[in-house]
């Protein structure tokens, strides 16, 4: 009851009345609609009952006496962006768990995809959706279906129909599963009309995966297989380590263009979480990342647990850089092939903090090749097509979801500028910049920290 109740103080803390209105208008401001590159100067934008109504010229909106207006003038309003390969806790410790989602939200994320379910996520998931508890819109996969889980065919099936039957959006498949579990899983899902994404097993194989039409796969797992020179295909069939590191040697960078093409005639999309590689494959210490100012947003075990996974990731130094060198490499080329590629980080994972790691994955792709227009489509544009959500949402326009970030800079000049966020409109709810400033100020004054 003690935990429940500060829970509650703690979350009712975080906003001032006045931010809640049905009616608000966003005055003078730049819109980076993101239906193109271009910056529409002078803008006014309307919203009513969480959702764009008006956007005109500055000065051509008339409202009443009840409409919040926010003076936008030199900031730039973008969508809300998508954190797809997310992780929230349970209900086993409700103020991390709520933390976690209020640095998602105040990170200028308005959508995340749960990659590791958990039964009360269904009704966490809801809570969200009503308002009931701050954070951002989540879509929910079910318990990981994975080499431990599974143990037949029949319960693969099995699993797949409970958690459909749950009301779960997605399955998050992980490793070790065999090909026969997963052509089950597979049938099974497309039966019940539920999609599933994550891993690709060893003994699955990228080729299958895309025949029976996985949404998603993460981290670029298996990518690096069908990359094998021809002098080392004796050595394609060896089982993969971490994303395929222990392939780098064996690549033949020639193929990746062909690859590129074949990904991009499936049906399947990418969420490459390079945050988290190179957090690993770095070269910066351990000490380093973990003097990261967001690293106080998070407990100092689990930090000191980042650490020491990050000082025992071991690999020569040549190789590490060869890992990173070929997955920005087909980063860019499968961008260059229609670029089914969808924003996501894995936070929280190593030196991965919920919010502020979305950033560094914008970076990280900009640095891959990427335009900053192209990297933000990953989380926007790319994101509501992904959902079947591209009259709803994805882009700044009238009639769709105002799920609005406002940054003091231009994100198309400079990515980093997604950084400068002045407050996040979420289901109607203005957060602004003062009130996520003194949000993380008192979380800094906890007596746990």
């Amino acid at each position: 009851m003690r935990l429940l109740l500060s829970t509650l103080v703690f979350c009712l803390s975080l906003f001032n009345p006045e931010l809640f209105a049905e009616s608000i208008l966003f005055k003078n401001s730049n819109i980076v609609s993101m239906k193109s590159e271009a910056v529409d100067e002078k803008q006014d934008l309307l919203v009513i009952d969480g959702v764009i109504s008006s956007i005109q010229k500055t000065g051509h909106i008339s409202v009443g006496e009840d409409t919040f207006i926010i003076d936008a003038t030199d900031k730039f309003l973008m969508p809300g962006l998508s954190e797809m390969h997310a992780h929230v806790p349970g209900d086993k410790d409700l103020e991390t768990r709520n933390h976690y989602l209020y640095l998602y939200l105040i990170n200028g994320i308005t959508t995340i995809r749960g990659m590791l379910g958990d039964p009360s996520h269904l009704v966490l998931r809801k809570e969200l959706a009503q308002g009931k508890t701050a954070g951002p819109r989540l879509i929910t996969s079910g318990p990981s279906l994975n080499g431990n889980s599974i143990i037949s065919v029949k319960q693969a099936k099995k699993m797949v129909q409970q958690q459909a039957k749950a009301g779960y959006d997605f399955l998050k498949l992980h490793p070790g599963l065999s090909k026969e579990e997963f052509i089950a899983i597979a049938d099974e899902a497309n039966k019940f009309n539920i999609p599933f994404g994550g891993h690709v097993s060893d003994d699955v194989g990228l080729e299958l995966t895309f025949a029976k039409r996985q949404a998603t796969i993460d981290h670029l797992d298996q990518f690096f297989r069908p990359l094998f020179a021809d002098i080392h295909a004796d050595k394609q069939q060896d089982p993969q380590q971490f994303f395929g590191i222990n392939f780098v040697p064996y690549i033949d960078k020639s193929k990746i263009k062909h690859f590129a093409h074949f990904f991009s005639e499936s049906n399947s999309w990418l969420v490459p979480t390079e945050t988290l590689m190179d957090n690993l494959a770095n070269e910066i210490t351990a000490e380093e990342l973990a003097d990261r100012d967001e690293m106080k947003y998070v407990s100092a075990s689990l930090v000191n647990s980042w650490k020491n996974a990050k000082k025992g990731f071991n690999a020569p130094k040549e190789i590490k850089q060869g890992f990173l060198k070929y997955r920005a490499e087909l980063l860019k080329a499968i961008q260059k092939n229609n670029g089914k590629i969808l924003l996501g980080s894995d936070a929280p994972q190593i030196f991965n903090v919920p919010g502020f790691s979305i950033h560094r994955e914008l970076e990280l792709m900009v640095r891959s090749g990427l335009s900053p227009f192209q990297a933000l489509r990953t989380g926007t544009v790319n994101a509501a097509k992904f959902f079947n959500e591209s009259d709803k949402a994805g882009t700044l326009e009238v009639g769709k979801r105002a799920d609005i970030v406002v940054l003091s800079k231009n994100p198309l000049t400079d990515i980093k500028n997604t950084k400068t966020i002045q407050g996040v409109l979420h289901k109607g709810i203005w957060i602004n910049q003062d009130s996520i400033d003194r949000y993380l100020k008192n979380y800094l004054k906890r007596p746990s920290n």
